[in-house]
């Protein structure tokens, strides 16, 4: 376990073990990192923008002793504001083998107005990448069936969201 610091999206970390695992003493590290623009390059292109770098590292643990990890993040309805960037689509990306591939990413609640909580499995540990798709503009038309949709109840936008497309 771990304490929550303001800084860093993590919030828990969720490890499952094999049946054979032994472990004495195992620590999970995370910390905000930064990435050269080869590596960068590869994840922050196009509509894609990345919230933050992370670096999770493991010790005393061996990969053999888990089946699975899973992270839980939060990612702040300010950044998702200020870049356009729709809560449907923030995905975990690990960096492994030299590219970046994204892992399934559930996206948890809504927490107040503060943001999001999503939830993402991942066979490893490596450097992380939260990212998230700018919104397209939509027409008048679609921003009607969005409001239809809300109203019927069949919509996965919630009214601050509406709102904000209203804005755009």
């Amino acid at each position: 376990s771990f304490t929550k610091s303001e800084t860093i999206a993590v919030t828990t970390i969720e490890l499952s073990t094999t049946s054979t695992a032994s472990i004495a003493n195992g620590k999970v590290a995370v910390k905000e990192t930064t990435v050269g623009e080869s590596i960068s390059s590869g994840i922050a292109s196009g509509s894609t923008k990345v919230y933050k770098y992370l670096s999770i590292t493991k010790q005393n643990i061996k990969d053999s002793d888990l089946s699975k990890a899973k992270i839980a993040f939060e990612v702040p309805a300010s950044w998702l504001n200020a870049n356009d960037i729709d809560p449907n689509t923030v995905t975990l990306n690990r960096y492994v083998n030299s590219q970046w591939v994204a892992l399934p990413t559930t996206r948890v609640k809504q927490l107040n107005s503060k943001g999001y909580l999503y939830e993402a499995e991942t066979p490893g540990f490596s450097t992380f990448a939260i990212s998230g798709e700018a919104s397209e503009k939509l027409t008048a038309f679609q921003l009607i069936d969005v409001i239809r949709g809300f109203y019927a109840g069949t919509s996965t936008y919630t009214a601050f969201d509406i709102i904000d497309k209203i804005r755009a």
